[in-house]
């Protein structure tokens, strides 16, 4: 039974604001079906650093490299951080797809002349394209849902700005302090901290699984224990599972990582797919 109230995960705002498709649609659906939807500000946080910032990566790419095919060489080299390499070259395909199959506009036309039916009018269009892309998600981020919850009074929500040299500044994107605020929030329940570092331990063995193990078993047992932005972004899907309300459902594409989280705290967390399957 879905609930009226959803806790919105970060990937929802992914599909949302950046991706297009049947995995656009099905979140925007998703999201309609609730009559309360709840945005915490961890998931604008992790949306910045992550979705938003490879956004911003991309712009950054394209004005670098100069042209399409270049871009698309140089992502292709890239070997570090697969999850945003695989992001921009999906949204670069997106994006190009979409401006070939435009009408071309007059401004193009005077700019580029004969040129404005090839490369240079497609590379003009991907450079505009993916910069507006940023603001454009950034400002529908704090209307996408009826409510934003969970403030952070350590992590300022900072539009992004453009340099003089045309590239994105997302800073920041991190806490401000020495001591995330959800610390003094954690620090005394213990007893659900400790129910998800034994979930995660029976979990398969994934990367971000032992930091996020550590620093559960630190804050619940290290009573001096001072959790840095390292460690913030650490517990990552672990905070939905924590400070979502009882009475909400976890709405978020990535069901493997929250559903064993979020039942171990007596918790639901469910997929666009449920949502739009299940019976009003």
């Amino acid at each position: 039974m879905i609930k009226l109230k959803a806790y919105v995960e970060t990937a929802i705002l992914a599909d949302v604001l950046i991706k297009t498709g049947s995995e656009s649609d099905a979140a925007k659906d998703a999201l309609r079906r609730y009559k309360h939807t709840l945005l915490p500000v961890y998931a604008i946080k992790e949306f910045k650093a992550g979705p938003l910032a490879y956004v911003s990566y991309l712009n950054t790419k394209l004005l670098d490299c100069g042209s399409y095919p270049a871009t698309l060489m140089a992502l292709s080299r890239v070997v570090k951080q697969p999850n945003r390499v695989a992001t921009c070259l999906r949204l670069l395909s997106e994006l190009h797809n979409e401006i070939v199959n435009q009408p071309q506009t007059p401004g193009l036309v005077t700019q580029y002349g004969s040129l404005a039916e090839a490369d240079k009018r497609i590379y003009a269009s991907l450079v505009y394209e993916s910069k507006v892309l940023v603001l454009k998600a950034w400002l529908r981020c704090s209307t996408l849902t009826t409510e934003i919850v969970d403030d952070l009074v350590c992590y300022e929500r900072v539009a992004p700005k453009v340099r003089r040299n045309g590239r994105y500044n997302l800073q920041p994107t991190t806490c401000k302090t020495e001591d995330c605020c959800m610390t003094s929030k954690l620090r005394d329940r213990s007893i659900e901290l400790n129910k998800l570092v034994t979930t995660i331990k029976k979990e398969p063995a994934k990367r971000e699984n032992p930091p996020r193990q550590r620093v559960l078993h630190d804050l619940a047992v290290r009573k001096n224990f001072k959790m840095k932005d390292k460690d913030c972004k650490n517990l990552g899907d672990a905070v939905f599972a924590l400070f979502c309300p009882a009475d909400a459902d976890i709405l978020t594409t990535n069901i493997s990582d929250h559903r064993p989280l979020a039942e171990a705290l007596g918790k639901t967390a469910v997929s666009p797919k449920d949502v739009v399957s299940s019976k009003p």
